[in-house]
């Protein structure tokens, strides 16, 4: 959870074939440096086309109709 209290969830898309242009987005101008420090460490984030990318809890309730977990151990 954020400090403003927006609860994200971290998504993969597994083909990297689409890109999620939502709320929280990799280009959204939601990220602060501080929100990014949270959620990337210090190290930060690079916007890249890895299928990684975080939603807000609520959106995803709201526009998923199905989700998949994999254990990765």
């Amino acid at each position: 959870m954020l400090d403003n209290g927006v609860r994200l969830l971290k998504m993969q898309n597994p083909w990297s074939a689409e890109t999620y242009r939502g709320r929280w987005s990799d280009s959204s101008n939601l990220w602060t440096n501080a929100h990014k420090e949270k959620v990337w460490g210090p190290a930060g984030h690079t916007n890249s086309d890895d299928g990684i990318f975080y939603m807000q809890m609520e959106d995803y309730f709201s526009q998923a109709s199905e989700t998949y977990f994999n254990i990765d151990i």
